[in-house]
């Protein structure tokens, strides 16, 4: 694809994004993005997270032991709120009204729509007419639903539709948030596939596996254990005492060898500790990990699972995809549709089911083709879930959106 026409001469096509803060996930999609002929990118970050801002949900403070700024132009802008990073508010920038001005940028990528820069960003771009498209890996509610929920979605159902049928291009992760977009009005839809950097976590995988023995060792894994592997935030959304009330009802001769790896910290994970002390041996933590270690964790296990109650992707799916691991997902999940096909890459099951969570684990533990289900797991994020794949899809929805 060669560099847009613009004002009579060829010129890469000037793109901003507004995020909130730098993510791990976001960072090889701006650096493919950057290295393309055809995009001038500079992405504007509304906060500059300090350790505990980042550790949030995890209950440890952390930094990202990776570079995830590196590789592309950025800026981190000014975020005047009173409570940075707390909710709607806690990412207010002014700023953006001077920064999207006529002629400033020829495309603009916004990053949702929760918090209060991003319609500062929508607002800045209507006036300037500069033309944006909205990422979202929003889905509608799935199974039951409490009275608050389903408040909640019929406020949606009047005010969303407002603003969303102004979006110029709509760009959901996956098919729920495609369902999303269309149920709320999205005028042009265009899916640019979630996807995290499947070369990174594969190798880092590869590498991990040479020691694998040492890592079980370490996280007290048996060397014939078949190894679940439980990977995210200790909170309710989460449901990670799911993953423990199936281990229990495992405890039978058939599913002897079963183990669970708990990678992870958070608010629950004293009592996740005291329920898993029952059974003996059987469950081991790790604490959280960095992203130099996490594809370890991947390599020691056999299967990972996903039991959140609300989840509107899963990325570590993404990530022990790439490690070559099936997963076991609850239909919570907003990746479930789109990588898990039954009995090929994984399995799904109805969230907060615990028998039917039992029944994958013990079916996918007692099937010899979880290893070959875990390489066609593989196969199909290399084949529909690429940071390429992602940089060509919002690379030709900006080009086409400017000549």
């Amino acid at each position: 694809m060669s560099p847009v026409s613009l004002s009579g001469r060829k010129e890469p096509a000037r793109v901003a994004v507004i995020t909130t803060h730098p993510i791990q996930y976001h960072a090889p999609l701006f650096r493919e993005l950057a290295g393309r002929p055809e995009i001038d990118l500079k992405v504007f970050f509304a906060h500059r997270p300090t350790a505990e801002h980042q550790g949030r949900g995890f209950g440890v403070a952390f930094e990202w032991d990776v570079d995830i700024t590196s590789g592309y132009a950025h800026q981190f802008l000014k975020n005047v709120s009173p409570a940075p990073a707390a909710g709607f508010k806690g990412y207010d920038c002014p700023e953006l009204s001077r920064i999207l001005t006529p002629g400033s940028f020829d495309f603009v990528i916004l990053h949702g729509w929760g918090w209060k820069c991003m319609w500062q960003a929508m607002r800045a771009c209507r006036r300037s007419g500069i033309p944006y498209g909205v990422r979202s890996d929003s889905q509608l509610p799935q199974g039951r639903t409490g009275w608050r929920s389903r408040i909640k979605q019929s406020i949606k159902r009047l005010a969303y539709p407002r603003f969303i049928r102004r979006i110029p291009v709509c760009l959901p992760y996956g098919t729920r948030s495609a369902e999303y977009f269309r149920h709320f009005g999205g005028r042009r839809i265009v899916i640019a596939p979630h996807c995290v950097d499947n070369g990174f976590f594969a190798a880092r995988a590869e590498e991990a596996r040479l020691h694998r023995a040492e890592w079980r060792r370490r996280w007290g894994i048996p060397e014939d254990a078949f190894c679940y592997l439980f990977c995210g935030k200790f909170i309710r959304e989460k449901q990670p005492m799911d993953v423990i009330d199936a281990m229990e009802q495992l405890e039978r001769p058939d599913c002897a060898r079963a183990h669970l790896l708990m990678v992870g910290s958070g608010p629950l994970e004293a009592e996740l500790k005291m329920r898993a002390a029952a059974h003996g041996s059987r469950i081991s933590f790790t604490g959280f990990l960095n992203q130099s270690e996490i594809s370890a964790s991947f390599a020691v296990s056999d299967c990972l699972v996903l039991s959140s109650v609300s989840e509107t992707w899963g990325l570590v799916v993404n990530e022990a995809m790439a490690c070559g691991l099936p997963a076991i997902v609850s239909e919570a999940c907003g990746c479930a549709p789109d990588l898990i096909d039954q009995g090929r890459t994984g399995y799904s099951y109805p969230q907060e089911n615990v028998p039917e969570l039992t029944k994958a684990m013990a079916r996918m533990m007692n099937s010899a083709a979880a290893a070959e289900m875990g390489q066609e797991a593989q196969r199909r994020l290399d084949r529909s879930f690429t940071v390429s794949q992602a940089a060509n899809v919002l690379t030709a929805v900006i080009t086409g959106a400017v000549q």
